[in-house]
């Protein structure tokens, strides 16, 4: 049996995979809008601030009200204010954000992120204060990915138990406000 102690488990909708600091502008919009994406089609969340990420979830074509967690690369609005429009295209291309919608986090192509409305549609902030009861889908441990499914469920008591194909885990959880200590962990094999 291995113990993760209180290694840290990254579950959808708290995938937060940071390549570096994400920086946050004053000017930028609390919320997006989807743009530029047909309506046949939905633009993709990922793990990480690049296509080069497994996807993660989807958001409407016409989302609106989704969360600016904070951007990162493109150009800054100093920089922005000042370029060709031929250089701020060329900067939203580069730009990642990570954004909050429904019941997901993940990162998106800036491209297609404009400014949106003020109504609220990241609906998670509620739901995660309260793990009794709920179930998620690990997609990492500490830094490293999770290559096969794995569920974990979060008991009333404490406790918590999840499987990932022929592996079950057991162990115990403790929320304080908006931080949560998971461990220790015992599992069948090592995930």
């Amino acid at each position: 049996m291995s113990n993760w102690g209180a290694s840290a488990l990254l579950f959808v909708p708290l995938v937060v995979a940071f390549v570096g600091p994400v920086k946050s502008d004053a000017d930028g919009p609390d919320n997006f809008s989807v743009i530029d994406v047909a309506a046949d089609d939905v633009l993709n969340l990922r793990t990480g601030p690049s296509a080069e990420h497994p996807q993660i979830g989807e958001l409407p074509h016409d989302a609106g009200g989704v969360a600016n967690l904070g951007c990162i690369g493109g150009l800054t609005f100093e920089e922005w204010s000042e370029a060709s429009n031929e250089v701020r295209e060329a900067g939203l291309s580069k730009e990642w954000c990570l954004v909050g919608f429904d019941r997901l986090v993940g990162w998106s192509s800036g491209r297609y992120l404009g400014e949106g409305s003020y109504e609220d549609g990241f609906r998670a902030g509620a739901i995660l204060c309260d793990l009794q009861g709920s179930e998620w889908r690990a997609t990492g441990i500490g830094e490293r990915p999770v290559d096969e499914e794995l569920i974990v469920r979060f008991g009333s008591d404490g406790r918590l138990g999840g499987s990932g194909g022929c592996s079950q885990m057991t162990g115990s959880f403790e929320r304080d406000r908006d931080e949560i200590s998971i461990g220790p962990i015992a599992t069948t094999r090592k995930f």
